[in-house]
């Protein structure tokens, strides 16, 4: 018999071979539920046959309802037959007689015809609920002949029986009749195998290899007799007191470490000996920096005693009351505000501090008022999901400035970073920093204007000069790279002193002495004379002031420069020096008109001029911008672009900033935006990179030009053009009626009939033309033709023209929908038509009492040149057209008019002559053709 072990479904028992019978008290349905099921669901997944047989306990439609709720298509394997459910009175089974070999017999024949139809084996279960005392031994008996059937065979069975309905004695025969059991004890399944002994020896077996595998990987252990003698140690514990095994074994163990003599360890082991009950105790090693827990327990020679390694965590535990420490320190310091949150926004505890900072009470807190998102204002909530996925990567927030939005509803700034506690919640510090933003608001006063900033560097390039006077070239560099010169005056000598680059200031030759200050006057520029002469004077009463000043240099050239000077009294407030500085400031101010003229540009613009960050941030809004779309700078700065963005342009603002960012130019791009009164308008957009200094981008900036005005009236050009052309279409087609009646009117005048077809044939030509003008009237394009519609219409005018006399004749439209030609195409096309439709209804049906005319048209891939192909075909069932007759050069009129106009389209015709006739016309797609989809 095979042996390839089977998936029994039943996580206790796991895979079992062929053969296995086993057996299952239960005491509820749902007992029988929890086994059953997966036994089946792994029969059925595995192609097994199974057979079910059920009693009142758990009855047919109950076991289908129960597997049809776990397994997906459990009704796929009913309707192949896979599973069979049957109640026991269906079997044929009753309590008065019980034929154990019909039923073996049965299950056998079962197998026979699962192998047949290519299953792997039989699975079965069998319910017992309807045994009675009558016949129990009759059954005991075909249970053990079922032991037999099974190992023989590919079965695998599971007999299910009422723990209710039977007694011990009924239960010992039922188990010693099966391989294992399976029962039920405190909620929980478990296996018990029939052989005790077998079980007993496979447990020991078991139990000494891992009882061998702890002691082996155990951090200590060794066993002391009564009399203190170690009668076992392994490696690891002999190592930990550095010794080796083999030495310590029957040594008495205060004579070998009477260091511990007296201990807690001693009192402890002592303890245990007398009162047989385990204890333990954690201690430091004293030969290593090692912590040990340290358990003792009673055993037959005298006590065990087993270590574990704790110091990772003693060192932990260390580390935590350090961190917990410092932690509780800050928290309660006073210093810092200290909260702990969830991702969600909600602040679960926090200290006085920070209650203090935001206004709120440890009421307010417990009852939940205060959220970050609350207490946080809206323009940095983007910068608030930012962190959050900064805190999910990488379990920290850096430190970032920010407000907080107290109770009362003033705003606070702050510092907060934060860190996770775990993936829910978290803790965050908080500094308040208006102090600090008070003084940098009064920096930020004090040196808004130009002047205060030369001072600040004038008095930084003093204070440089009076450390590095020693070093005269680091000074001169350092006034180089500046354009800074220095000078000095002495009052009582005379004597004046230039630095270099004071020198290249003025275009002097350094090898002269410096200018005296009548020299120094001539520099200055004529119109700046005076006012620098009166500056100078009233400085010598004292106090110190810059001055911006022209001067001519020694070569003709224009310059701008910053004066600073200070004069210095002696005791008797006699000023007896003047000392200072020059800057040349020629580059910044004009630097500063340019930009002054740009910001005026911009400011003047109608356009709307805005520059935005990388990440959508409107930081720029000129004038224009507040005609165009109605915010005020104050409005929108600090707002996403999208702001201007209409709901139908989803993203599209961000698309383009996208292009921009990967160095694709936008100019004129045409599109709509939507004003602050909701306004939706047409504008023309162009988008630049803005770079910084190192070629970095920064910003992007956009121009914004409402052209609704222009789009409106283009609208209403183009309107005005279609109108036009629609009547000049029109007219045309009241011309080519009017001329069509004037043949009509000119054919009643003749009596041949060969003049009067001519004259008809030309009228059909005509009404052709008529009609594709008439649609061009019709519908919505003035330049292009659905073709299909026209066709349709000329088809049917000339069927209604022929039919008298041709009652019988039918006419079969077959047009492709949505072809549209231009008029370079539809008039040409619309005449071959014409003659090809007016020569099938003239000549195919003579001498005939029926016949049928077909029209086809339709496009086609060319997939030799990728273009789009349009087939045309018109055919008739009729007499047919000579073999003689040579289509390139007929004989006929119409068929002339006909292959020249092909050749007009640059177009093929063939024709066959199978049965009746059949035109096939070919044209390639170009300019003059237009596809709609």
């Amino acid at each position: 018999m095979e042996k390839s072990l089977r998936d029994s479904g039943i996580d206790v028992i796991g895979n079992v071979p062929w053969g296995t019978h086993f057996c299952q008290f239960y005491q509820t349905k749902e007992d029988l539920i929890e086994i059953l099921i997966p036994y089946f669901r792994s029969g059925l997944e595995n192609n097994e046959l199974c057979i079910w047989i059920t009693t009142e306990s758990l009855n047919v439609e109950e076991a289908k309802r129960a597997l049809r709720m776990a397994i997906f298509d459990f009704d796929a394997y009913l309707r192949k037959a896979q599973i069979e459910i049957i109640s026991y009175a269906d079997l044929g089974l009753k309590n008065e007689v019980f034929n154990s070999q019909k039923i073996l017999d049965y299950w056998t024949g079962k197998l026979s015809q699962a192998l047949a139809s290519g299953y792997e084996g039989l699975r079965l279960s069998e319910d017992t609920f309807w045994l009675r005392k009558n016949i129990w031994k009759d059954f005991v008996d075909y249970e053990k002949e079922m032991i037999q059937v099974t190992g023989s065979y590919q079965i695998i069975a599971l007999c299910t029986y009422s723990l209710n309905e039977n007694n011990p004695t009924k239960i010992l025969d039922i188990a010693a009749n099966h391989q294992f059991t399976l029962i039920k004890e405190e909620g929980k399944w478990k296996q018990i195998e029939n052989s005790q002994h077998k079980l007993m020896e496979t447990t020991l077996k078991r139990n000494e290899q891992h009882l061998n595998d702890i002691l082996s990987n155990i951090d200590g252990i060794l066993e002391l007799d009564k009399n203190w003698r170690i009668t076992y140690i392994n490696e690891n514990a002999a190592h930990n007191i550095s010794f080796e095994p083999e030495k310590l074994i029957g040594e008495c163990v205060w004579e070998k470490f009477p260091y511990r003599v007296g201990s807690k360890l001693e009192t402890m082991f002592i303890e245990v000996m007398e009162t047989r009950l385990p204890a333990h105790i954690e201690i430091k090693s004293l030969i290593r920096d090692q912590w040990f827990d340290i358990g003792v327990y009673p055993s037959s020679a005298g006590i065990l005693v087993l270590l574990k390694d704790i110091t990772e965590n003693k060192q932990a535990e260390q580390n935590l009351r350090e961190s917990e420490t410092s932690l509780h320190k800050l928290y309660e310091s006073g210093m810092i505000g200290v909260f702990y949150y969830a991702l969600d926004g909600s602040i679960t505890d926090a200290n006085d501090i920070f209650l203090e900072m935001v206004g709120y009470t440890r009421e307010d807190l417990k009852a939940g008022e205060i959220n970050w998102s609350r207490i946080t204002p809206q323009i940095y909530h983007a910068q608030d999901k930012r962190g959050i996925k900064e805190l999910k990567a990488t379990g920290m927030k850096k430190p970032c400035e920010r407000e907080y939005i107290r109770k009362d509803g003033s705003h606070i700034p702050i510092i907060i970073g934060a860190a996770t506690i775990d993936e829910e919640k978290g803790i965050a510090f908080v500094l308040d920093i208006t102090e600090r933003k008070e003084v940098e608001k009064a920096l930020k006063e004090a040196y808004q204007g130009l002047e205060e900033k030369i001072k600040e560097r004038t008095a930084e390039l003093e204070e440089a000069y009076n450390s590095l006077k020693e070093s005269e070239e680091s000074l001169s560099e350092a006034q180089r790279m500046a354009h800074i010169g220095n000078w000095d005056w002495n009052l009582v000598t005379g004597e004046v002193h230039w630095s270099e680059e004071l020198y290249r200031i003025f275009g002097r030759n350094p090898q002269e002495s410096g200018a005296t200050y009548d020299e120094l006057l001539n520099y200055i520029h004529p119109k700046d004379r005076e006012y620098v002469d009166n500056v100078i004077k009233k400085r010598l009463e004292g106090g110190r002031r810059g001055v911006d000043y022209r001067i001519i240099t020694a070569s003709g050239g224009e310059h701008t420069v910053h004066a600073e000077s200070v004069i210095i009294f002696n005791l008797n407030k006699i000023p007896i020096r003047v000392k200072g500085i020059v800057q040349d400031i020629t580059e910044r101010k004009e630097a500063e008109e340019k930009i002054q003229s740009l910001a005026n540009i911009v400011e003047s613009s109608n356009d709307a001029i805005i520059t935005e960050s990388l990440d959508g941030i409107i930081t720029s809004w000129n004038k224009g911008a507040e005609q165009v779309y109605g915010y005020s700078a104050e409005e929108i700065l600090g707002k996403q672009i999208s702001i201007l963005e209409p709901g139908i342009l989803f993203e599209e603002t961000k698309r383009l900033a996208d292009l921009v960012k990967q160095g694709e130019k936008i100019q004129q791009y045409e599109t709509l935006r939507l004003k602050k009164d909701g306004t939706i308008i047409n504008v023309s957009i162009t988008l630049s990179p803005v770079f910084n200094v190192a070629g970095k981008l920064t910003a992007i900036s956009v121009i914004y030009r409402d052209i609704t005005k222009r789009k409106k009236a283009e609208n209403a050009l183009a309107s005005i053009g279609i109108a036009r052309q629609k009547e000049i279409h029109h007219r045309i087609k009241n011309n080519l009626q009017v001329i069509s009646s004037l043949l009509d009117l000119q054919a009643d005048k003749f009596d041949d009939p060969e003049v009067i077809e001519a004259f008809r044939e030309s009228q059909n030509r005509v009404i052709s033309m008529a009609l594709i003008h008439e649609e061009l009237y019709k519908g919505e394009e003035t330049d292009t033709l659905d073709f299909s519609t026209y066709i349709r219409e000329l088809s049917e005018n000339l069927f209604q023209t022929y039919r008298l006399g041709n009652a019988n004749t039918s006419l079969k439209i077959d047009l492709e929908e949505n072809i549209f030609f231009d008029m370079d195409v539809s008039v040409p096309l619309g005449m071959i038509v014409n003659e090809l439709l007016s020569n099938s209804f003239k000549y195919a049906f003579q001498g005939r009492k029926r016949g049928e005319i077909q029209i086809k048209l339709y496009r086609q891939e060319n997939t030799g040149c990728g273009n789009t192909e349009y087939v045309l075909i018109v055919s008739d069932d009729g007499v047919g057209i000579p073999e003689k007759m040579d289509i390139e050069n007929p004989d006929t009129l119409g068929l002339q008019l006909v292959n020249a106009l092909v050749d007009q389209l640059d177009g093929t015709i063939e024709i066959k002559r199978d049965k009746g006739t059949e035109f096939i016309i070919k044209l390639q797609t170009n300019k003059k053709f237009r596809n709609k989809r």
